[in-house]
């Protein structure tokens, strides 16, 4: 045979989320959340941290109220990352007393249009990524009769925006000449550290450069402004290779509390994925029929035994990859569809019409506000429903 099934038989964990979910008569696509692993993966992290440096939790990966409180009181932080306006203005209000820092430079019709509907008491501070964003910022606080705390985006090394060490050098100077914007200190960002490969050095010379960046811009700074503010770096693809850089003041994560695929890194291995997309199987056919022939389906699956099963499921097309029965896959054939998906599997594993299937997403930002509430599981059952937050780009 030209091909080696793939499939095996469910294991417990997925037959016990399946059991809980018809216990609760859900029957259409929702994502769940296991809260026993999110909890444990809060404990791995923070065994990790190093003493003294603070941890910031980013809120367009874990977007969900209850998700970032439950979150925030495991890791024993207030330290928020906001990436748009309706989140800003909606964690404002759920969590007054936490600091947040913009993730990305709003344009100054956002800011001004979200600043003038925030209590004045807000704890924000605003990201400036050029020198004529830092003359809007000042502008906007003049004009609004308010002083904003601004921190300065530094480029080491992704070279997406941000300041380069003579141009933070020019806006740092510029603090001195004016008392409607203060200083809040600086935020860098260094993904493509670990997309970068390893040989002739190249992940290691990009780390340098990195750390060298940030050292500078502190040095910057740090002969006006003094020794102590806020240096923001890291993110969950990037975190563990500043555990030793004492340059940071903190740290950003997010994702990796659910790990979904995207962040399946050696270095994350003590962390387990946490979320799972649960969509109900709508029709099951033995043997796999070609559309637009005459419906046969005795010959390929003879071929190819991963095809002795076709799923269709609720749904689909979300940013996620099969994961549960073992050998799941999507159908090349018919292709890719937000209504009723193909999946096809191979004959060892025993699904029926009415049970779920378990895909993985492939980020937590987006695909976690697209079910609407998500559903809790814990212990073999259902305990919660967190409610839905919406979201802008």
């Amino acid at each position: 045979m030209l091909f080696r099934d793939q499939s095996q038989q469910r294991g417990r964990y997925f037959l016990g989320i399946q059991d809980a979910l018809k216990r609760e008569g859900i029957g259409h696509p929702v994502m769940v959340i296991d809260r026993e692993r999110l909890r444990a993966n809060c404990r791995a992290i923070r065994a990790l941290w190093p003493k003294g440096m603070d941890l910031r939790i980013v809120a367009k990966s874990l977007p969900n109220v209850d998700l970032l409180r439950l979150v925030l009181d495991e890791l024993d932080t207030s330290g928020l990352m906001t990436f748009n306006t309706s989140m800003l203005g909606q964690l404002a209000g759920c969590f007054p007393d936490h600091h947040q820092l913009l993730g990305k430079p709003l344009s100054i019709n956002d800011a001004a249009r979200v600043l003038g509907t925030m209590d004045p008491a807000a704890k924000v501070t605003w990201l400036v990524d050029t020198e004529d964003r830092f003359h809007q910022y000042r502008e906007l606080a003049r004009a609004q009769s308010r002083r904003l705390s601004i921190a300065l985006e530094i480029d080491v090394g992704l070279h997406r925006g941000g300041l380069s060490t003579d141009q933070l050098a020019a806006v740092v100077r510029q603090f001195a000449d004016q008392t409607d914007l203060t200083f809040g200190g600086l935020m860098g960002y260094e993904p493509h550290i670990g997309g970068l490969p390893e040989f002739f050095g190249l992940r290691k010379r990009a780390l340098a450069h990195t750390r060298a960046a940030y050292k500078a811009a502190v040095s910057i700074c740090a002969a006006q402004f003094g020794d102590d503010f806020l240096c923001n770096g890291g993110g969950s693809a990037s975190y563990f290779y500043h555990l030793d850089d004492t340059c940071l003041s903190e740290m950003s994560v997010g994702s990796v509390l659910v790990k979904p695929t995207d962040f399946d890194l050696a270095e994350n291995q003590d962390v387990l994925p946490a979320a799972f997309i649960a969509a109900p199987v709508l029709k099951k056919y033995n043997g796999f029929a070609i559309p637009g022939g005459d419906g046969r389906r005795a010959w390929l699956h003879r071929v190819n035994p991963n095809l002795s099963q076709v799923l269709f499921i609720h749904g689909g097309y979300w940013k996620a990859v099969p994961e549960d029965p073992p050998g799941l896959r999507q159908s090349g054939i018919f292709g890719r569809s937000t209504n009723q998906e193909a999946l096809t599997l191979g004959r060892r594993a025993d699904i029926r019409v009415d049970d779920f299937v378990f895909l993985r997403p492939t980020q937590s930002e987006r695909v976690l506000t697209q079910f609407g509430d998500i559903v809790v599981y814990e212990n073999g059952q259902v305990v919660d429903y967190w409610s839905a937050m919406p979201t802008t780009p």
